[in-house]
């Protein structure tokens, strides 16, 4: 009640702050912990109560933005992962809700191509990706269905003046195979919930995870787009998921002796919700039989800097930024391929 009490006072001079639910597990203790965020709207700062105590000091913490802000979504601050469970207030609530829009899309498992385009459309009407599963199943929900394999992605927006603008923008022949709806952040997690997890069912296949630097820029759409226009790969399913720092050693602990920057890649790779791509040939051709050595060099050497001179076409040359900021993991061994792959659509899908 005192805290309540406390982010309603605060809200009510000029909406200078908001206030959040979080959910945090403690994996040291191994308990479920409910904490508070303040998001100072003046300055961008930020500070985290439990209960009416300080849990971290009101500092600037650049990687949490207003537009990361949202129900149902994740941030991570200094290596903790912190699950947006709902608005800590009546005063937030309100002041959310008049500036937010959700939408849940559907895309036909035959017709994956299009999530590069429709995120570069969402993008551009002021859209952020929220969650995305591939359906292992048939479902019907009040607002969507979907059948096996379709993918289905959620679209959040903040200050939109035009609430109906992505309804407009996929009115276009190369998103035909795309249907959108308006939703509240219920009906979103209720469908979610209804249509199952991801599901692996290929076996000649590779893992390209998309990083938190290409999430947070929203370039992933350009990325996507850049994979299957080579014409050599196609995308059979796509998940998305924060991974804990525990998640992030299970999966990358056979490359701990490969990375130089190992320790802040791990970091990285845990800072933001990434997006898992299984990626296929298309074909009877040299990428279908040996889809994990085909992929690896259409990413390209780890640097960007020396993909730029030795692969200037390659993704890591195109979007990375520095080693660890280098766009995308890719399986690196072709025996790995379906590790990895099982790993992401079936291991962390059923969590």
């Amino acid at each position: 009640i005192t805290l309540s009490l406390s982010l309603s006072l605060s809200l009510s001079k000029e909406m200078s702050v908001l206030g959040f639910e979080l959910e945090w597990f403690d994996e040291v203790s191994g308990i479920l912990q409910t904490l508070y965020l303040k998001f100072f709207l003046d300055d961008n700062t930020i500070e985290i109560l439990k209960g009416t105590s300080t849990f971290l000091k009101r500092i600037f913490y650049p990687e949490v933005k207003l537009s990361d802000l949202f129900v149902g979504n994740s941030i991570t601050v200094f290596n903790r992962l912190f699950l947006i469970k709902k608005f800590a207030n009546k005063a937030t609530t309100e002041y959310m809700n008049a500036r937010e829009v959700r939408y849940l899309c559907r895309i036909g498992r035959d017709n994956l191509s299009q999530l590069g385009k429709l995120l570069i459309v969402a993008k551009n009407v002021g859209l952020v990706l929220g969650k995305v599963v591939t359906t292992s199943s048939s479902f019907y929900s009040s607002i969507l269905a979907a059948d096996q394999g379709d993918v289905v992605i959620e679209l959040v927006g903040k200050l939109c003046t035009n609430r109906d603008a992505l309804l407009k923008a996929i009115q276009v022949p190369s998103l035909s195979s795309v249907d959108a709806v308006m939703a509240s952040a219920q009906e979103i997690e209720d469908a979610l919930r209804s249509c199952g997890k991801a599901s692996f069912r290929s076996q000649n296949c590779t893992l390209c995870l998309v990083k938190p630097h290409i999430m947070k820029s929203q370039t992933t759409g350009e990325l996507l787009n850049a994979v299957t226009a080579s014409g050599d790969f196609q995308i059979k399913a796509v998940f998305s998921i924060h991974m804990t720092l525990s998640m992030g050693e299970e999966l990358f602990e056979v490359y701990r002796g490969l990375y130089h920057n190992y320790s802040a890649m791990l970091e990285h790779m845990c800072s933001t919700p990434v997006l898992a791509v299984l990626v296929t040939g298309t074909g009877s051709n040299a990428a279908y039989e040996d889809i994990v050595s085909s992929f690896r060099e259409f990413v390209g050497p780890g640097d960007p800097a020396l993909a730029k001179v030795l692969r200037p076409e390659s993704l890591r040359a195109r979007f990375g930024e520095s080693v660890v900021k280098n766009s995308v993991h890719c399986t690196d061994l072709p025996e790995d391929g379906e590790m990895e792959c099982r790993y992401f659509f079936e291991t962390l899908s059923s969590l």
